[in-house]
């Protein structure tokens, strides 16, 4: 796991410092723009040095000629084509004729629009709709969309295998032993049946707000009882792909406010009984005691997805934020923050970091923010955005393109953020008299062309990552 260093921690702790000193205990009120702006230039400017540390690699070429001699004075031009990193959105409305693209121009524009910005993607997996009649799943529904993806390179994930809001009615008529068995084989054949298609699962949903499997009605359940059904469910996962990526996925972690208190009591929900495990505490501490309770058990490894749209029109602090997580890392695991969704719909913008109403440059302000810590934490693997236009979004006019597909200015700023500023485009170098040429990228997969002194001119494809040695032996004129 990659891990912070003391430097970068150091500078992460000095800005936190500065923020618990201007600030009253609790969620902080509001400030004024200067004291707000100056805060936030200090955790951009920390981001950025972070992007630069942990994001990129250095990497030398050595390129040498059929027989192995050294070719100096060639031209290397370096394009990056393709980003380790993942940076995703929704799907869905390729997946569902009602809000989707209503002819195939729109569903080309649909197309052309993620391929700009996005490479990573989620399907929907909820179980009361993905199988609405017992052993009758509807995968046909989602055939046209996983090959559209597979395709084009675009990585694939499963939303969600186990969520309590999401259970059938037709389970209702089995035992509880009946239904966990149910639950096992549903997730068994998913994580088998899409092995090698989709290998990112969001396994377990929001256990700390959701009664898990077999928990008795009528008492609250507790954290032993969500992390021996959490337990389960990894393990289930886990034989049915080990090559799978497992999430455990929650939200108001960030928040820290539980935001089934700030509304009216949501109506009984699949299983009964209390929405919070018996002794909750603030969401954050309680989600951190069940990842410890859940440790204990030597579970397979896991990953943890951390929503950040909860409450829907809070501004978070950028200090909210990143300690959460630096909670995950400390306790041993990666992040994927895997569901952003800010509105544009002229809302009030609430939580006391931020005033004024949700226009869409507030939109595309507060997602170049939050994109900026998270690709510049190094625990953060993955960045997905919860919605991808208007038509479709949960939350109104909270897409990066409007109901159109035109693109709105969270849209463009994105994608200058991923497309431009990280990746490493068209940048030229040259071999010295040892034939080494010499780059810093970001990880991804690259297009190398070669232009020696003779004017022989050659491609190769290469790929720099963290997990191996940046340096490849290239041969001009080998077969």
């Amino acid at each position: 796991m990659p891990q912070m260093t003391l430097m970068t921690q150091s500078a992460f702790c000095g800005v936190v410092l500065v923020l618990l000193a201007a600030a009253p205990v609790g969620r902080i009120l509001a400030q004024t723009p200067a004291d707000i702006a100056a805060i936030d230039a200090r955790y951009r400017d920390q981001a950025e040095k972070n992007t630069e540390l942990h994001r990129k690699g250095n990497a030398v070429i050595e390129l040498r000629t059929a027989d192995d001699r050294p070719v100096a004075g060639a031209s290397i031009t370096v394009d990056q084509q393709t980003q380790d990193f993942l940076f995703g959105n929704l799907v869905f409305e390729l997946t569902r004729q009602d809000k989707g693209p209503a002819d195939p121009r729109e569903l080309e524009l649909h197309q052309k629009r993620f391929l700009e910005v996005f490479n990573f993607a989620v399907l929907p997996f909820y179980w009361n709709s993905y199988e609405r009649e017992p052993g009758k799943p509807r995968w046909d529904h989602l055939e046209s969309a996983i090959k559209w993806c597979w395709t084009n390179g675009v990585t694939l994930k499963g939303h969600p295998l186990s969520w309590g809001a999401t259970v059938p009615k037709w389970m209702d008529r089995f035992s509880p032993a009946q239904q966990e068995t149910l639950l096992e084989a549903r997730i068994l054949n998913n994580t088998a049946g899409f092995a090698g298609t989709v290998d990112i699962w969001d396994v377990v949903n929001e256990p700390i707000h959701h009664r898990p499997f077999g928990s008795p009605m009528g008492k609250p359940y507790t954290l032993s009882e969500a992390a021996e059904a959490i337990e389960k469910a990894l393990r289930w996962a886990h034989a049915g792909n080990p090559n799978t990526t497992l999430l455990v996925n929650e939200f108001d972690v960030v928040s820290d406010i539980w935001y089934d208190d700030l509304r009216p009591p949501r109506v009984a929900e699949a299983g009964g009984g209390s929405a919070k495990p018996e002794g909750a505490t603030g969401p954050r501490d309680t989600f951190i005691r069940l990842i410890q309770e859940l440790d204990k058990r030597d579970v397979p490894k896991y990953d943890i997805g951390l929503q950040t749209h909860e409450p829907q029109y809070d501004w978070f602090k950028p200090e909210d934020f990143l300690n959460t997580i630096n909670a995950m890392e400390k306790l041993g695991h990666q992040v994927h923050i895997t569901e952003l969704t800010f509105p544009s719909n002229g809302k009030q913008i609430t939580g006391g970091w931020r005033t004024g109403t949700w226009t869409r440059e507030a939109q595309a302000d507060y997602a170049e923010q939050m994109y900026r810590l998270a690709f510049g934490h190094p625990n953060v693997v993955s960045i997905n955005y919860w919605g991808f236009s208007d038509r479709g979004v949960w939350r109104d006019e909270g897409g990066v393109v409007d109901k159109d597909y035109n693109p709105k200015p969270i849209y463009h700023r994105l994608k200058k953020l991923i497309r431009e500023q990280w990746m490493t485009r068209n940048l030229t170098v040259k071999t010295d008299t040892e034939g080494n040429a010499r780059f810093r990228g970001f990880y991804g997969e690259y297009r190398v062309a070669v232009r020696a002194s003779d004017g022989v001119e050659q491609s190769f494809d290469l790929h720099l990552s963290r997990e191996h040695d940046p340096r490849w032996t290239l041969r001009l004129g080998a077969k």
